[in-house]
């Protein structure tokens, strides 16, 4: 019996680091995951305008600072659970996953509520250059309370990320697609839709109060 040739491969460094902390993160808490679509009309055009003044902001960061906001509002979802312990921080420092052609890093914008939306943008690229770079420090991804995955680029409608442990919130952001949409006055239209994911803990955070944090959230963005 012919068999197609296999090529074995040992996951090894950072990529084996990477596989044992999402096997953990899924193993000792109890993820759950919610998507809610919003109308992206406004935020499309914000992050046009604002580009003007900075050309570091992208869509990606209006998102991130729109969540910085609801996380200082809503302080449950920025909190860590561990052993058994936890620890609602006063403070939002935003995570944000961030694809190396090997592995992925987690650099995290810290006081991310404090700053302004250009703040954020300039902070989200300086470290990404230095991510790319590989000039990142380990301190430039300790401390994350709160964690931003973005795979708005691609054609993914909606996914489930895994928590950044020991975070008890994460929020995943998919492609921005034109879609049918009802408006305000019930007139059907085609709009440009996103989609958004929020994984809880829910040994933390229950059903109710996540549906109210994405349903806010939504409302940030098409109200910007």
């Amino acid at each position: 019996m012919n068999t197609a040739p296999t090529k074995t491969v040992r996951l090894t460094g950072v990529r084996a680091l990477i596989a044992r902390r999402m096997h953990k993160s899924l193993a000792d808490s109890a993820q759950l995951s919610f998507t809610a679509s919003f109308n992206a009309d406004r935020l499309l055009i914000a992050a046009k305008q604002l580009r003007a003044d900075c050309d570091a902001i992208r869509v990606q960061d209006v998102v991130s600072f729109c969540y910085a906001q609801q996380l200082a509002t809503d302080t449950l979802f920025n909190a860590t659970l561990e052993d058994g312990i936890l620890q609602v921080a006063d403070t939002v420092n935003l995570g944000f996953a961030l694809a190396l052609p090997t592995h992925l890093v987690v650099p995290v914008i810290r006081a991310a509520a404090t700053l302004s939306m250009a703040e954020l943008a300039m902070e989200r690229r300086r470290l990404t250059d230095a991510a790319l770079g590989g000039t990142l420090a380990p301190a430039d991804m300790q401390g994350a309370t709160s964690t931003v995955s973005n795979l708005g680029r691609g054609r993914v409608e909606a996914f489930t990320p895994i928590l950044n442990a020991p975070e008890v919130a994460l929020l995943g952001v998919a492609a921005i697609q034109a879609r049918p949409w009802v408006g305000a006055t019930n007139t059907l239209v085609v709009a440009p839709v996103g989609a958004l994911s929020l994984t809880v803990d829910h040994r933390v955070i229950d059903g109710a109060p996540a549906n109210a944090f994405l349903s806010a959230l939504c409302e940030r963005l098409e109200q910007l």
